[in-house]
């Protein structure tokens, strides 16, 4: 099963439980589609994957960027970047990056992979340690 959520990166205030460890703040959770019937809960110990988008640090820039590469009439139109060029100007940065898999494990999960682009994590473990996470 892989679920998508939604991850504002940047640090917040950990409970004074948690303060020295690393935190991020997340965002909501993707909404489901329409016509989405939820069927019941999750067992606790099921493993889980899960994949983390991260926040663009230029979201303006993306989307100006987005537009400009599908207009027509854009001079920058068909004019796509590489995964790292794209990486490079709209990703996050390494230190984010540390930051949100700090997070990850921290808080239990396994973290398997940083995509490319730089705007996406995939975790697992356990339905409860995701949803104490």
């Amino acid at each position: 099963m892989l679920c998508v959520i939604a991850c504002l990166v940047g640090l917040v205030s950990a409970s004074a439980a948690r303060a020295a460890q690393p935190r991020v703040a997340v965002g909501e959770a993707a909404r489901l589609a329409r016509g989405t019937v939820i069927t019941g809960t999750v067992a606790p110990a099921h493993r889980m994957r899960v994949t983390l988008g991260l926040a663009s640090p230029d979201p303006l820039a993306l989307k100006a960027f987005a537009q400009a590469v599908t207009t027509p009439d854009s001079p920058r139109y068909g004019r796509f970047l590489t995964v790292g060029q794209f990486a490079h100007h709209f990703g996050a940065g390494e230190a984010a990056l540390t930051r949100v898999r700090r997070a990850l494990r921290a808080d239990g999960l396994t973290v398997a992979k940083t995509y490319a682009n730089h705007l996406s994590i995939a975790a697992s473990g356990t339905a409860a340690t995701i949803e104490r996470a």
